[in-house]
């Protein structure tokens, strides 16, 4: 199997010999299935002498639920499908990355009870590590797989999304309040401003997460006047 960076589908490959079938039964398609057993779905397949092949498009990864990789079989006598799990005799433990609606997700392959699928986000650390009137000290450990793209702290005014940003790097660093730009943003009597880290690729945005204080202590410290 593999997938590449702005690939929208995973190629899977298997070579089976015919000769532990039983007459009765053929090759009908790969399938994916959540690990709770929900969610079934066929794939793309086809068998081209013995070497079977399917297509695993990368938005069946939108739940981000774990899911378990099948192959498919017809019991011509019986009229029905049989599906198996499908597994590997050596170990598989493949990690690579997607494109998917604009943002990057991770995927792991792995030999975990079966050929194991999961798609995350990518780790992602940010928070505030203390706070005042005038400053937020704030830590930033993206993954690496961002690295070629611009970070920012995003003010956003809650009801009507007005926002602006200010560049930061990776690590701990201190950020003034923006009081100047905050006013820009306010449209009502009393505003709510959301903080976020948000990740841009030139002027698309490919990823956005609100920022939380360390101690889980939330509190208000910005006021506009």
């Amino acid at each position: 199997m593999s997938s590449i960076l702005n690939e929208v589908s995973l190629n899977v490959n298997v070579k089976i010999d015919e000769k532990v079938l039983e007459d009765n039964y053929q090759f009908s398609s790969f399938s994916v299935i959540d690990n709770d057993l929900t969610n079934l779905e066929d794939l793309p397949s086809d068998d081209i002498d013995g070497n079977l092949n399917g297509s695993l498009s990368t938005d069946v990864f939108e739940t981000l639920n774990k899911k378990k990789l099948l192959i498919v079989f017809y019991n011509t006598l019986m009229r029905s499908k049989f599906y198996y799990l499908l597994d590997s005799a050596t170990k598989v433990n493949v990690t690579d990355y997607y494109y998917f609606e604009r943002q990057i997700y991770q995927l792991n392959i792995k030999k975990e009870n079966g050929i194991t699928i999961n798609s995350s986000k990518p780790k992602f650390r940010a928070g505030i590590n203390a706070v005042n009137e005038h400053v937020l000290s704030i830590y930033f450990q993206p993954s690496k797989i961002y690295e070629r793209f611009q970070y920012y702290l995003t003010f956003e005014e809650r009801a009507s999304q007005n926002s602006c940003h200010i560049a930061i790097e990776r690590g701990e660093q201190d950020i003034e309040v923006p009081y100047d730009k905050l006013e820009s943003l306010k449209t009502l009597s009393k505003n709510v401003v959301d903080i976020f880290i948000s990740i841009f690729d030139d002027q698309d945005l490919i990823r956005k997460e609100k920022v939380k204080f360390k101690e889980g202590i939330y509190k208000k410290i910005i006021t506009l006047p």
